[in-house]
Order: structure tokens, then C-alpha cells, then sequence
């Protein structure tokens, strides 16, 4: 499983997305979420970001992004409030 992973990350990475390090979670979760949430529930979006580009978003978390990228992934674990939240 782990290998298809792999596979799509490095798919995504080679057409656009940015490949954000664990350990910078903490600071994407404190741009993007006006209130963090406990595993397998929705955390509130920080309404600021929407309809925004993903060079914003990460210039929040203290990234240096091309404009060409479109998306920030980061692996989480399949509970993190990023893959339960959907507004």
C-alpha cells in the first residue's frame, strides 16, 4: 500500500503540488483551521483561505512557493481532521 502511495505522491509532485514535511503540520493546521478537531471529526476553515491559491496558503505557513504550484499535500494519518473536513 505503502508503495501506491509513494507512487501518487511523487505523480502529484511531478504536475504541481507542493510536498509539505511532517513537521511542518502544525503550522498548516494553524493557517488553514480557525479551530482544530479531534481525529475523524471537521475542524473549522479558516474562510480567509477560500477560493484562494495554494501560494498564499503556504506563504501563510511560511513556505516559499512558485506561483505554478496548485496544491499542498502532507501525509497524515488516515484520522487527521484534513481528510474528515470537507466546508
Amino acid at each position: 500500500m505503502e508503495a501506491v502511495a509513494d507512487q501518487l505522491i511523487q505523480a502529484m509532485t511531478h504536475y504541481g503540488a507542493a510536498l509539505i514535511e511532517k513537521s511542518r503540520l502544525h503550522a498548516m493546521e494553524q493557517a488553514i483551521f480557525t479551530k482544530m478537531a479531534e481525529p475523524r471529526c471537521h475542524a473549522e476553515i479558516n474562510r480567509d483561505f477560500i477560493g484562494k491559491n495554494a501560494e498564499l496558503i503556504l506563504q501563510k505557513m511560511g513556505l516559499s512557493v512558485p506561483s505554478t504550484v496548485k496544491l499542498g499535500i502532507v501525509d497524515v494519518e488516515n484520522g487527521h481532521p484534513l481528510l474528515w473536513t470537507s466546508r
